[in-house]
């Protein structure tokens, strides 16, 4: 009324149709039950009557229920978010994308069949990475699990060109650790930032030299005992 008490009202200066009460929240109902509440400080509740919030409270409305936002767009996909008893779940029918900075700036990206990328839209395993990453912490700081096997594989030129080495336990059962380096070339191990052990790809062994000659090439003194 145009006592402000409640009812309808004309803002001219908007020229928009309100529903205003000036002593109190306002609420709408449907099926004979409150739906919605704006409170007099203008927090919005959905299925709550004391919106806790400044904007928009959404509750479930009835014990025990989920309360949940969904968001569609004119193709018919939808996403939104669930608040179960024990958990906020996340949903979408296609992808989720993690944007900071900028809309569609999509640092992490999560698939619908549960690969997750970081620096890529387009992750090809469970965790894709695209970038450095960095492990931070004192004892073990990555486990590799398997149910009877488990290795590390290394692409240095990309997927396209094949898988180049690989370290760890490589056939089902097997105890023996295996480092091995696929190409035609030789395998080196070192100590302090120098290379002191070779293995070429015929598998001559070389101990102070890069280039063995010979099944066993030593650079330098050697001791045999027996």
């Amino acid at each position: 009324g145009e006592d402000g008490r409640g009812g309808s009202y004309n803002d001219t200066l908007a020229n928009a149709v309100l529903l205003g009460n000036t002593y109190g929240a306002l609420q709408l109902g449907a099926g004979n039950a409150v739906r919605v509440t704006i409170r007099e400080n203008g927090n919005v509740g959905i299925g709550t009557t004391n919106p806790a919030v400044s904007g928009l409270h959404i509750g479930s409305g009835v014990p025990g229920g989920q309360a949940q936002l969904r968001l569609d767009n004119f193709n018919g996909q939808y996403g939104g978010l669930n608040r179960w008893t024990n958990r906020l779940e996340i949903f979408s029918t296609d992808a989720i994308g993690f944007s900071v900075g900028s809309i569609g700036s999509n640092y992490m990206w999560i698939t619908n069949t549960g690969n997750v990328g970081i620096g890529t839209t387009s992750p090809a395993t469970r965790l894709h990475v695209v970038g450095q990453t960095r492990l931070e912490q004192n004892a073990a700081n990555l486990q590799l699990v398997g149910s009877d096997h488990v290795y590390i594989e290394f692409y240095p030129q990309g997927t396209g060109a094949g898988r180049f080495a690989w370290i760890g336990f490589g056939g089902a059962g097997t105890d023996i650790l295996t480092i091995m380096n696929q190409r035609a070339s030789r395998l080196d191990l070192g100590t302090n930032n120098t290379v002191r052990v070779t293995i070429d790809a015929l598998g001559r062994v070389g101990i102070g030299t890069t280039f063995p000659a010979y099944t066993l090439d030593v650079n330098g003194s050697a001791r045999v005992q027996s």
